[in-house]
């Protein structure tokens, strides 16, 4: 069942104009020096366990071999294997794959070994049916393995233990196996599948540690000391961008007098340096709305692309957000620009994060933004949308009234906040689900696998079974019973009736691009909308309803056609006037219309002056644009587009007085 909340969370703060500036590299953006010391002493660095021996001949099998430990419980990968196989390399970002070796001096046949990453099911993949020659290698694709952590066991048939590894804490973009000659366990910065391992380390470095959390602090008058600790040598930058052994060294504590971004790592003998450390400190913002942070790798590239009208890219960076003092996650990702806004709009352009395994951290978990009880998300939507310079809260107003009304149409929930893009201010957004497969997997507890979506107007053109239900349903007689109960069975019914009726009330003119399908056979396999992107809804009283039924504006010519015929059906016609009576008594009521309003106004409101100013429009404008918007929470719209159905639908006045009798 999809799952529904209002939400009334705040959202956060995120700073100013993108600088040429910044695009200098290492080092502090700013007036504060950078300075250079020796690091001090820091804890210990995640350690594979060391080379003792020559690797031991595979055993001759004995008739009743001895226990081997739990390895559920063992914290170490397996030093020396015990059979003629081994678990020779690991890779568990972008294509998990797992290479097995032979390094016995006879070919084996595969197929009598079992690797599993599930203790209990140690059998659960058969290796092939072939022979591997002495110092062969045989990769596999078939487990799905978690870049923050997972465990492998290889087996005999009888379920004995031949090699074991406890993965955890790969280095970015590497790897972890074994080296010939060697005993015990190393990582690799790149990873050799299919080749010998070799250039292996024992240890990956500790990212560096701040003794100051990350997060807002206000009220501060003297600025912030901040103490970075860890080993070997470390590495920072102060203006967001990613730091190697160029930049400047740490030796003293960094005097932060302004909101600055601090990334460190450290690089250290014998080991893989760290992965980046990033530090988020804002320095008396005083924001009432929650933080998003990001900070691009290559501030260079990542302007560029910003500035190019290129909507396609991706580059790597952190993402971290924080809700009062707290950090919520802070996570490596990849951020895009997403949708038509990046290439129309130099003021606010709309951006995705992207949380994938080659980054380091795979999917953000443990983290219910939304109050959903969905607790995984593969990426994030930042939106400010094409309305940012009026209301901007015409989109989220909609989408809170429909998430309101209705369980049968999915919409995307919303957390206002200031974002922050390298320490630098950017304004008012709105953090949001991303409308794809794994949101509606996450609405109906289903797998992304099994979702089809039809997000871009080209591919609806293309899907020939779709295009089939759009014709029958424009030219069917839909007052024959057997035609509207075929209709039903290709369309999940109380979702189109709700869709078209909240795109009615939207007076959305812009429903030409909008439109979101989706249908799963691990649901029904009925096609669905979603409701999506209603930045140019709530502008004309006359667009109430016509957007639907009347091709006003831009027309969504199927829909508009399709419902003027399934307006004929008598039960269709009644369950939509039933519907939309009852909603307007209730959750499209004007009051609550103008509720609803009032409340997303008030959490941005706090933050408007400074959003205005640094976007160079007047607060008085925005007062202007909630004006107009208000007119929508108003009888006099609400009568306006019963108005609109009274003409469109050729209702009679008994009709009207049956159905709307209160607003008669």
């Amino acid at each position: 069942m999809l799952k529904k909340q209002r939400q009334t969370a705040a959202a956060a703060a995120l700073t100013g104009a993108m600088l040429l500036s910044l695009l200098s590299g290492c080092g502090r953006l700013g007036s504060n020096p950078v300075q250079e010391v020796t690091a001090s002493a820091a804890p210990a660095a995640t350690e594979a366990p060391a080379a003792t021996a020559e690797p031991t001949p595979a055993p001759t099998p004995e008739p009743t071999p001895e226990p081997l430990p739990r390895y559920e419980d063992h914290e170490e990968s397996m030093e020396v294997p015990t059979g003629p196989l081994v678990i020779n390399e690991v890779k568990a970002a972008d294509g998990d794959c797992v290479e097995i070796k032979n390094r016995s001096s006879q070919a084996v046949r595969l197929s009598d070994y079992y690797l599993s990453d599930k203790n209990k099911d140690r059998l659960k993949l058969q290796l092939p049916d072939m022979s591997l020659e002495p110092g062969g290698l045989y990769v596999t694709e078939e487990l799905s393995l978690s870049v923050k952590g997972a465990r492998l066991w290889l087996s005999d048939a009888e379920e004995t233990v031949l090699d074991y590894a406890n993965i955890a804490g790969l280095p970015v973009g590497g790897s972890y196996g074994r080296m010939d000659g060697q005993d015990g366990w190393f990582y690799f910065t790149e990873p050799s599948l299919g080749e010998d391992n070799s250039n292996g380390y024992r240890r990956v470095s500790e990212k560096p540690q701040s003794n100051i959390p990350s997060g807002p602090y206000d009220a501060i008058d003297d600025g912030l000391y901040v103490e970075l600790s860890g080993s070997g040598t470390i590495y920072y930058t102060l203006d967001g961008q990613k730091p190697d052994e160029s930049c400047a060294i740490y030796t003293e504590p960094i005097h932060l007098m302004e909101t600055t971004v601090v990334r460190a790592c450290a690089v250290e003998d014998g080991a893989i340096p760290s992965r980046v450390a990033t530090y988020n400190y804002f320095i008396n913002e005083y924001h009432k709305l929650p933080i998003i942070a990001f900070s691009a790798d290559d501030y260079g590239a990542w302007y560029a692309h910003y500035h190019s009208g290129n909507r396609f890219g991706e580059y790597e960076g952190t993402a971290a957000f924080y809700q009062g003092k707290e950090e919520v996650f802070n996570l490596d990702c990849g951020l895009r620009l997403k949708g038509f806004s990046a290439v129309m709009d130099e003021m606010k352009k709309n951006f995705g994060f992207y949380f994938r395994g080659k980054y380091g951290d795979g999917n953000l978990e443990n983290c219910d933004l939304f109050g959903t009880g969905i607790t995984s998300y593969s990426s994030l939507l930042i939106r400010a949308g094409q309305d940012h310079h009026e209301a901007l809260i015409r989109n989220e107003v909609l989408q809170e009234l429909c998430l309101e009304a209705t369980d049968a149409v999915p919409a995307q929930h919303n957390v206002f906040c200031v974002v922050y893009m390298n320490g630098r201010y950017k304004g008012i957004y709105s953090i949001k689900e991303n409308m794809n497969e794994h949101f509606f997997a996450d609405t109906y507890g289903i797998s992304p696998e099994s979702v089809t979506t039809l997000r871009v107007r080209a591919d609806v053109e293309e899907c020939e079974a779709l295009q089939e239900i759009f014709q029958f349903g424009e030219t069917a007689d839909m007052t024959d019973p057997a035609n509207y109960e075929h209709f039903c069975e290709m369309f999940d019914i109380d979702n189109y009736i709700d869709w078209i009726l909240l795109e009615g009330f939207s007076g959305n003119t812009d429903l030409l691009e909008n439109v979101r399908y989706f249908k799963s056979p691990e649901i029904d396999q009925k096609w669905r909308f979603a409701f999506f992107d209603l930045d140019c809804a709530f502008y004309e009283f006359a667009g109430g309803m016509r957007c639907v039924f009347e091709s006003y504006s831009r027309p969504s010519y199927e829909v508009t056609f399709m419902s003027r015929n399934l307006i004929h059906n008598p039960e269709f016609r009644d369950k939509l006037l039933s519907r939309y009576a009852e909603w307007l008594r209730g959750p499209l009521s004007p009051e609550n219309v103008t509720a609803t309003i009032a409340r997303l106004a008030a959490e941005i409101e706090p933050e408007i002056e400074r959003d205005r100013t640094s976007n160079g429009i007047t607060r008085s404008y925005w007062d202007q644009m909630m004006e107009l918007l208000y007119r929508y929470g108003t009888a006099d719209y609400t009568r306006a587009t019963i108005d609109a159905l009274r003409q469109d639908l050729e209702m009679s006045q008994e009709e009207v007085e049956h159905y709307f009798p209160e607003w008669t």
